[in-house]
C-alpha cells in the first residue's frame, strides 16, 4: 500500500529550484574538499598552489559581478591560475554563448579587480563531461569528471 507524500517527502523536492540550489552548492564542496585529486587530473600535483574561492559584487549598476567557485594559483612563479568551475547537472554540461561570455567575464574581472595579470586556464568540474560545441573550443576549457575525484 502506498503511503500518503508529505511536504518532507524527498520525491517532492528533487527537480525544484531548490534542490538544484542544494545539489550545486553540495557538488562546489565535494569539488574543494578533491583538490588533490583536482590537480592531478589537471597536471599540477607537483606544483605548490593556494586554493581559493573568489567574488566581486559590483559597486554601481554600471559594473558586472563575477563569482568563482575555485581558483587554484600556482605559487612556482609562473604566474598561471586556475579558474575551476564546478557544474552539478543530470547530464552532460553544455556551454552556451552566455555561459561562455559569463566566463570571460569572470577572467576580466578577476584582472581588473586584482590588478593582476594571471596566465589562465578554465576547468568545469561536471560529474557526466561537457558537451564538444562551438563554445567550448573557443574557451577549450579542461574537462574534471567524478571519476577523477575518487580516482
Amino acid at each position: 500500500m502506498d503511503r500518503p507524500r508529505t511536504v518532507n517527502d524527498w520525491s517532492n523536492i528533487i527537480g525544484t529550484q531548490s534542490y538544484r540550489s542544494w545539489a550545486g552548492f553540495a557538488f562546489e564542496k565535494l569539488c574543494h574538499i578533491h583538490e588533490e585529486q583536482i590537480k592531478k587530473a589537471l597536471g599540477i600535483n607537483g606544483i605548490e598552489t593556494t586554493r581559493s574561492y573568489w567574488a566581486y559584487k559590483p559597486e554601481d549598476q554600471y559594473e558586472k559581478g563575477a563569482q568563482i567557485d575555485m581558483l587554484i594559483k600556482h605559487l612556482n612563479g609562473s604566474n598561471s591560475i586556475e579558474i575551476v568551475e564546478c557544474k552539478y547537472y543530470d547530464s552532460d554540461f553544455t556551454i552556451t554563448k552566455e555561459y561562455k561570455e559569463n566566463l570571460l567575464n569572470k577572467r576580466q574581472t578577476f584582472n581588473t579587480q586584482t590588478g593582476n595579470k594571471y596566465n589562465f586556464r578554465f576547468s568545469i568540474v561536471t560529474p557526466h563531461g561537457v558537451t564538444r560545441n562551438a563554445h567550448f573550443n573557443e574557451l577549450n576549457p579542461k574537462v574534471i569528471t567524478l571519476p577523477d575525484l575518487f580516482s
